[in-house]
């Protein structure tokens, strides 16, 4: 069972986590540096309890990696547009 305190804190750190994301998907924010998209969906993973959020995103990254290098064939694309989908509605609800 978590204390008041420690939900506080962690409501707090959320809130934090929101404004910071929303600043960066505003543009005025460009600090994710190295390994950044990582650290910030480990971060919202940590923060939502979204196991799904993480597995997303690491299809949204194959995704990325195959426009430039087109290792994918077309079809598990296809396949791939709606956890595409799901990851952009899953990263919204949590701002």
């Amino acid at each position: 069972m978590t204390s008041f305190w420690q939900r506080e804190i962690t409501s707090k750190r959320r809130s934090r986590l929101r404004k910071w994301l929303r600043r960066l998907l505003e543009g005025e924010e460009r600090s994710l540096g190295p390994w950044g998209t990582f650290k910030l969906v480990s971060k919202l993973r940590e923060e939502t309890g979204g196991e799904d959020l993480s597995r997303l995103w690491h299809v949204v990254n194959s995704l990325h990696i195959n426009f430039y290098e087109a290792w994918t064939m077309l079809e598990p694309v296809k396949d791939a547009v709606g956890d595409v989908k799901r990851f952009a509605k899953k990263l919204k609800s949590s701002i």
